[in-house]
């Protein structure tokens, strides 16, 4: 970032205004998650704790959200601290899980998926671009008689794979929340989430190891209805101090059998 940011703004031309602006864009999120993560000046908190270094690691398989909670470290129950190991899937949507998809976002799962051991613990973080930009248009075209039903059929792909992912490699998921960040689809996140809440919790009473994080109603401000002020971080993103709730979430999943 040192060598990159003197170059950066001496372009005559912004990055996000030429053909590789969404790489520009990712890039710019991982910068600030790591000036914030990562001080140059403060200490290295978020780095192994002494002793840790060989310890079992929580995967983070997700899309861009799954960029501000990489590499630091949660407590995760009897375990203790476990560090937060991404898995990026860059553009997936739950919708891209069908099995007809051949777009590339949906090989990108599958090799994550692959490159996880049996077993693992994995925090999985999407659904975001379907709230954004795929649920609403299918509605519009008349795909779905409304919103309601095209989350339920949305969910039913995604719970499908999950489901094969659960019975063949073993793994015990927890269910992130969609992050309601942006102002134009925070209505529609709360509907996505209160179905994908339902959905988890159903399927943690069929006895699979699926937990929800039960963190999103303390990521928005009561009076505004809007993401709080402190969790601000590029207008897309959400601040790494989010992590606190996330790590709460995860310890209180661990200690409810029904999935919470």
């Amino acid at each position: 970032i040192r060598i990159i940011e003197p170059m950066r703004v001496r372009l005559k031309k912004p990055l996000h205004k030429t053909t590789i602006r969404n790489e520009a864009a990712y890039y710019c999120c991982i910068a600030q998650v790591m000036a914030l993560t990562f001080p140059r000046d403060g200490p290295a908190s978020k780095r192994a704790p002494p002793g840790l270094e060989e310890v079992e690691p929580l995967y983070v398989c997700g899309d861009s959200h799954s960029i501000t909670p990489a590499w630091s470290w949660v407590t995760c129950g009897e375990a203790g601290p476990r560090p937060l190991v991404p898995r990026l899937v860059t553009g997936l949507k739950h919708w891209h899980l069908r099995p007809e998809t051949n777009f590339y976002p949906k090989y990108n799962f599958l090799r994550a998926m692959e490159s996880l051991p049996d077993g693992a613990d994995a925090i999985m973080i999407f659904g975001e671009i379907d709230c954004r930009e795929g649920i609403l248009v299918a509605v519009d075209k008349g795909r779905y008689e409304s919103v309601e039903d095209g989350i339920a059929h949305t969910l039913d792909i995604f719970f499908s794979v999950l489901d094969g992912l659960l019975e063949s490699r073993g793994f015990r998921v927890f269910m992130h929340p969609v992050l309601p960040v942006l102002n134009e689809t925070r209505a529609m996140v709360a509907k996505y989430n209160e179905q994908f809440r339902r959905r988890t919790l159903a399927a943690a009473a069929q006895g699979k190891r699926v937990h929800w994080l039960d963190f999103e109603g303390e990521l928005l401000d009561g009076a505004s209805g809007k993401l709080r002020a402190d969790l601000e971080l590029d207008g897309t993103h959400i601040h790494p101090s989010y992590l606190a709730l996330v790590e709460a979430a995860l310890q209180q999943s661990l200690q409810t059998p029904d999935g919470t």
